[in-house]
């Protein structure tokens, strides 16, 4: 299974066609089927999502053996009917199967052995497992792992029929991709400002509406619990088994405790449905009844557009990076710089002096970092810019640049990574925090204002998390130990969650999403003990960059190949995009085609088509956040 942007899904289309032309065959066990329809899945609704290419199941075939009847009953499990046709292969004493209790993914499956004892049989498969999705619809997903299932057989009316089996359904990578799609359950954050995902992973029907909705009412998935909020009462549950879809509109009924929640609550709710259940095939309104009379305060007039609150904020896709004076002198990068940074205009003692270096330096631990008397720019399509007002901090800083979502305050670190500097532009720049060994800065979203870095402890203690404005404080990490490597920390641009590349004790590179839980004053207290594991194909990592509210690009590799960017989804798959020789750092903007990469001899590659090209010369590149 894929990683994809969530909710544009244009490759799907091609990997739909070699689903059907490849049919549902099991490596190892089975042909191509030679019965079964397939069944247009429309067009393009108007949310933008294409519903899914439809592959009717075919039913039980007169005469099949035992291994034919297990790997047909596994083709029906892909089709969307919910599971009518797959439970016509079950015997009479099977019918408690529960196939949406979880999902196993599997890149191979083979069958190791049947066994027939007369009126009774035993089928063995072997499934290369690379990611299981529970009851909720929650995807974890692993390092590729083999898993025996044993299917128990018996013959009902001289057919063979599974009499137990294991629960939930085990389907394959492609139809994976094929039936189920991710669909974000969107919570609010304290602040009352941002809308965000909790991704989960259901079949792309009508009747998913049920399932989602009822995700939304149990509430966020743990690593979420304090960071993100809602507007659902509790003990609110369906009033009624289903969330039906008619003539566009989705009614969801709800029980009486939703009527303690004030006008403010009940709109937020609204606007909490709106937004989860807009990627619904055919869903284009949505209702809210108790014991079937209308929710008072919330009845919707416009559709799906009445959402307030923001959703997957963008930012600038100009990076900003570390790089060599345009004028090729170590004066102010604005007109009538004069070489000792004050910017009078006249020409100053040193401004025919040597040239300042242009390639980058290598520092005390052995990383990259920009040459003395670097300048700080913005890159664009048509070169890079002067940041004016700057001067000051690049006196100080060579490494680990960051930038306010305004574009009006910076931050960085001195080579050896000790100190961090920070500067509003025109202001002197401050020294906000010391420690050892620490991490690129990374600026929490506005209203928020919270400066975040990671400090080794230079004594073998636990890694220090520190969240900074006028003084340094510490956030709690219960979940780092003493030899633990933090080697990058971001926060998202909800300012709800982090991602984080650590290096364990024990060898093992880890990538991690968790929630971040603060005070009424908006200061970080603690991350998350649960965490979404992310990309776990990856062995190492050395950096890490939010692309979009459900999306994170990591730095990595897979094996003894050099470093290259990962796309990771957070609550589902990862792929890897093309190398990137030289590789030491990423960020990224609104969306994939924006990642950007900075590599040791101080070069930017930038996206074109699938490929990397040759950007500006800079070193550090950062987007705001």
């Amino acid at each position: 299974m894929t990683a994809r942007p969530p909710r544009a899904r244009a490759a799907r289309a091609v990997r739909a066609v070699l689903a059907v032309l490849l049919g549902l065959v099991l490596a190892g066990c089975a042909s191509l089927p030679t019965t079964g329809r397939v069944v247009a899945g429309g067009d393009v609704d108007q949310q933008g999502v294409r519903p899914a290419l439809r592959v009717a199941a075919a039913g039980p075939v007169p005469g099949a053996d035992e291994r034919e009847l297990v790997t047909g009953f596994l083709a029906a499990v892909a089709g969307l009917d919910d599971y009518s046709v797959a439970r016509e292969f079950l015997a009479p004493g099977a019918e408690d199967w529960r196939p949406a209790d979880r999902t196993v993914v599997h890149q191979g499956l083979q069958v190791l052995s049947s066994d027939v004892e007369g009126d009774e049989a035993t089928v063995r498969l072997s499934a290369v497992v690379v990611a299981r999705i529970d009851g909720n619809g929650r995807y974890v997903p692993q390092s590729p792992t083999t898993e025996e299932q044993v299917y128990r057989l018996e013959r009902v009316a001289g057919e063979w029929r599974i009499s137990e089996l294991p629960t939930g359904v085990l389907v394959s990578e492609i139809d994976a991709d094929r039936v189920l799609s991710d669909f974000g359950v969107w919570f609010p954050d304290p602040t009352g400002t941002y809308l965000v995902p909790d991704v989960r992973w259901f079949p792309h029907l009508t009747s998913s509406a049920t399932s989602l909705v009822r995700a939304l009412l149990a509430g966020p998935s743990a690593p979420y619990l304090g960071a993100l909020t809602t507007a659902v009462p509790e003990g609110t549950r369906l009033g009624l088994a289903t969330v039906p879809v008619e003539n566009g509109i989705a009614t969801v009924d709800l029980t009486d405790d939703v009527l303690v929640a004030d006008s403010a609550q009940r709109s937020l709710l609204l606007s909490q449905l709106r937004q989860t259940l807009r990627a619904v095939p055919g869903v284009s309104n949505v209702s809210v009844t108790v014991d079937g009379a209308p929710l008072p305060d919330v009845q919707p007039e416009d559709g799906l557009q009445g959402t307030q609150l923001r959703v997957d904020p963008g930012v600038d896709d100009r990076p900003y990076v570390l790089g060599a004076p345009t004028g090729g002198a170590t004066g102010s990068p604005g007109e009538g710089g004069d070489g000792d940074g004050d910017g009078d205009g006249e020409e100053g003692p040193d401004a025919t002096a040597d040239p300042v270096e242009t390639e980058p330096a290598v520092g005390p631990d052995g990383r990259t970092v920009a040459p003395p008397g670097a300048q700080l720019l913005r890159l664009d399509l048509d070169g890079a810019t002067p940041v004016d007002g700057t001067e000051a901090l690049t006196d100080l800083v060579r490494t680990g640049l960051a930038a306010s979502y305004d574009g009006e305050t910076f931050a960085g670190l001195d080579a050896d990574r000790t100190a961090l500097w920070v500067q509003q532009t025109g202001s002197p720049p401050v020294e906000l925090v010391t420690g050892s060994g620490l991490t690129q800065p990374s600026f929490d979203p506005p209203p928020l204002g919270w400066l975040w870095t990671v400090s080794a402890d230079p004594d073998g203690g636990p890694p220090r998390v520190l969240a900074a404005a006028s003084s340094t404080e510490p956030v709690e990490a219960r979940w780092l130990t003493s030899g633990d490597e933090v080697r990058a920390l971001r926060v998202s641009r909800d300012g709800t969650r982090v991602v984080v590349v650590v290096a364990r004790r024990d060898g093992s590179v880890v990538v991690e999403v968790r929630g971040v839980r603060r005070d009424a004053g908006n200061q970080p207290l603690s991350l998350s003990e649960a965490a979404i594991r992310l990309a776990p194909q990856v062995l190492d990592a050395v950096d890490a960059a939010w692309v979009g509210d459900d999306q994170v690009v990591v730095l990595g590799r897979s094996g003894e190949e050099p470093l290259r960017p990962f796309l990771a989804q957070v609550g589902g798959p990862a792929q890897p995009l093309a190398p990137t020789p030289g590789a030491v750092t990423v960020s990224s903007g609104l969306g994939e085609r924006s990642i950007v990469v900075g590599t040791s001899d101080g070069t930017v590659l930038r996206r074109s088509g699938s490929l990397w090209i040759d950007g500006a010369s800079g070193v550090s590149p950062a987007h705001p956040g």
